[in-house]
């Protein structure tokens, strides 16, 4: 997409930023803070507009090191949960994922927790694949890792939540 308008750069914000935005608060960045973040991300991408090509893969690259870099300032880890999140965000219903009681009723405590016990790198492919809605192509390139590496986590990843 090199070199695009500010119309298209304004539609990209509003597509983008929500699920950017739960993104850094799912790595344990307050809201204000992961609002400054991602800003800062967008910033960046309007700079370099001219050799990127992939801004959504950009976009979620430069988030996950700015929060990288917002938790070596602060030296802590304070972790939100999804629905904490959802609620900070004003989202009515987060997540609509099929791990559900014999009830019927979501079990996001478990899948939550679950989700939290993964391998690092498999518990970030579930998150930018499965939370975020990225494709697996541009989770990947927001890893930088190759898309076969990505698809090997998530499946890991998808077993173990299975058991």
């Amino acid at each position: 997409m090199a070199e695009f308008s500010e119309e298209q750069f304004e539609q990209l914000v509003a597509g983008e930023r929500p699920g950017l935005i739960a993104f850094a608060i799912r790595k344990g960045v307050p809201p204000a803070d992961a609002e400054r973040l991602c800003q800062e991300a967008f910033i960046t991408l309007w700079r370099r507009r001219e050799w990127v090509h992939a801004p959504v893969k950009f976009l979620f690259g430069a988030v996950r090191r700015l929060v990288s870099a917002w938790h070596r300032e602060r030296s802590r880890l304070d972790v939100v949960s999804m629905e904490e999140a959802a609620r900070a965000l004003q989202v009515p219903e987060p997540l609509r994922l099929p791990h559900t009681r014999h009830d019927g009723a979501p079990r996001f405590a478990e899948l939550r927790d679950s989700i939290r016990q993964l391998p690092r790198r498999q518990r970030e492919a579930v998150q930018l694949i499965w939370l975020d809605g990225l494709s697996r192509t541009d989770a990947a390139a927001a890893l930088g890792i190759s898309a076969s590496t990505l698809r090997s986590h998530e499946q890991a990843a998808l077993a173990r939540l299975r058991m």
